[in-house]
């Protein structure tokens, strides 16, 4: 919200957005949001107050709202983040642990163990000159989710509260620390997603529709060894995915900048012959996403990781087919072959079966779409979500 009022494009963050704007209409409930990226004061936006830090300016702008807005509940949205660490010292320090409560988006302490997703040794441990300057390798980016892991850690250690929504967070939460109080609350999604819903008819035959493919664990690699295989049945098969080719190469600069990992992806594509069946859609908003999906035939995750994938949330919220890798939280999401279909995660040859099926049955997948529609309605419902949250704060002021 901040960054449209700010005349920016918005492509993050929609699901703490519509939170905030689920609080801020409910009776009683004053409400300060302070986010990380850029050094702002106070943005008063539709009776909630924004401000902003830069990533080395945490603690001020923490103390001051400490002082000055004196909240009831202290509720600090991912676990993954140093400032995180910081504002969980800072409410040990100021006795306010018993108002304090983490909410698990992803957890790096266990997603950095699955970074490198399969690709093969020789490639991650490559580095080009520019990785090698600015330590942005593989290995580079795999250590540096490893040190904020540490930081998750003691976050966890030193919360007596969290939030979360799968079985497979309530597990890892456990592990870190067997005291902490766990709540289940389900995520509300960007709105634009409540709003439109797929037709079979209306979508693009045998196209397949990816999300995030910047780095390995979103399997972006094992999805060009599935295309391959779809290929040969479905010679007009198409892949679409968010993010820039690698192959459109703008000057020196550019050049140096494409990564090992973007380097392998056009091995890949080179090797299995599938320049002309894959299109980089770049970066896209809520409503642009929507439209990404609706194109598509069967929506696709592939991550080596995943606690619950807002991603395939908002395609099972069209009521899309989905084909998802069997990680993390992802079955808490959907059953197999009832509200989309569920592969053995580094099985490219299974991705391929899956979606096949897909091709082949379109009224089992309209059925899948429907289905999955049903079921996201309920783990993404607006209002139960919201009341769940205000519950669980009027628990904790107890």
């Amino acid at each position: 919200m901040v960054a449209r009022y700010r005349g920016r494009k918005s492509l993050y963050g929609g699901w703490l957005e519509q939170s905030a704007k689920i609080l801020s209409q409910s009776e009683g409930i004053s409400l300060a949001v302070l986010s990380m990226g850029e050094a702002y004061d106070e943005i008063m936006l539709d009776g909630v107050r924004y401000y902003g830090f830069c990533a080395d300016a945490f603690i001020p702008k923490f103390d001051m709202l400490l002082q000055e807005f004196e909240p009831d509940i202290i509720h600090i949205w991912g676990t993954e983040y140093q400032h995180s660490y910081e504002a969980m010292c800072k409410v040990k320090e100021e006795n306010l642990q018993e108002r304090t409560i983490l909410s698990i988006q992803g957890l790096v302490s266990v997603y950095w163990q699955h970074y490198y997703a399969g690709v093969p040794e020789k490639i991650y441990k490559k580095k080009t000159v520019y990785e090698l300057v600015k330590k942005c390798s593989l290995e580079h980016m795999r250590e540096a989710m490893k040190a904020q892991g540490a930081y998750e850690q003691t976050c966890f250690l030193l919360a007596k509260h969290c939030i979360g929504r799968t079985d497979w967070d309530l597990a890892c939460a456990k592990q870190m620390n067997p005291e902490i109080h766990y709540y289940k609350c389900n995520e509300t999604l960007r709105e634009v997603f409540y709003q439109n819903e797929w037709s079979h008819e209306a979508c693009e035959k045998h196209t397949i529709v990816f999300s995030q493919a910047h780095y390995p664990i979103k399997g972006l690699h094992n999805m060009m060894k599935a295309l391959a295989i779809v290929k040969r049945n479905y010679p007009d098969v198409k892949l679409k995915t968010l993010g820039v080719s690698p192959f459109e190469i703008n000057g020196i600069k550019q050049y140096l900048k494409r990564s090992t990992y973007q380097r392998y992806i056009m091995e890949l594509v080179q090797k299995y012959d599938l320049k002309n069946h894959i299109e980089w859609v770049g970066s896209l908003d809520a409503k642009q996403m929507v439209e990404h999906y609706l194109h598509g035939n069967v929506f696709v995750c592939a991550s080596a990781i995943e606690n619950s994938s807002n991603s395939i949330g908002e395609a099972m919220l069209l009521g899309m087919p989905v084909v998802a890798s069997d990680v993390g939280g992802i079955k808490s999401l959907l059953v197999h072959e009832k509200e989309g279909l569920l592969y053995q995660q580094d099985a490219p040859y299974m991705l391929a079966d899956c979606i096949e099926r897909i091709f082949k049955n379109p009224e089992w997948a309209m059925e899948l779409g429907k289905s999955a529609k049903e079921k996201a309605s309920i783990t993404h419902d607006r209002m139960k979500n919201g009341n769940d949250l205000i519950k669980i704060y009027e628990e904790l002021k107890q």
